[in-house]
């Protein structure tokens, strides 16, 4: 049960970076009742594939993301660059909250209660990442061309994620 709860943390934190970073191409209503739906669909099956599948580690760990990148193409009228950085900007938080999670873990907290206090310092970490996400970058993020000269400086964060996920 354990590996669900810590597979849907960096889930909910990618998808709330995708929902607050998209440039929406549809009317606020339309976007949000999308977001919702998709979200809450993805929860939900990952949840019970999570818990009928409990060794399908690989399927519950990779299932969810695919449905959000879609819906950022789809749903946000930036470029290809633009939404690549968003995306970026996402899974690089949850790299950042995968790396809190083995941190938390290799102090040996045992137990259920250790999986609970290891998973309430996750959500806790992972709660201010998109605060500070949603408070800084989000200024950045909301020109329209995210790739003019001013904003190349983003660039080098479309490798990041990948470059710190090897050292997970």
């Amino acid at each position: 049960m354990s590996n669900i709860i810590f597979s849907m943390i960096p889930f909910i934190l990618f998808s709330f970076i995708c929902v607050i970073l998209t440039m929406r191409r549809y009317s606020k209503t339309v976007t949000r009742v999308v977001w919702a739906v998709l979200v809450g669909a993805v929860s939900a099956v990952h949840l019970a594939i999570g818990i009928a599948l409990p060794d399908h580690a690989f399927l519950i760990a990779l299932m969810p993301y695919l449905p959000v990148i879609i819906a950022v193409f789809v749903l946000s009228k930036r470029s290809f660059t633009g939404n690549v950085f968003v995306i970026s900007v996402a899974l690089l938080a949850c790299v950042i909250s995968g790396l809190v999670r083995k941190l938390v873990v290799s102090f040996g907290f045992d137990g259920v209660w250790g999986d609970v206090l290891c998973a309430l310092i996750v959500a806790a970490v992972s709660a201010a990442v998109a605060f500070v996400v949603c408070y800084f970058l989000r200024r950045i993020f909301r020109d329209d061309d995210m790739t003019e000269k001013k904003n190349l400086f983003l660039l080098p964060a479309m490798f990041l994620p990948v470059v710190l996920s090897l050292y997970q």
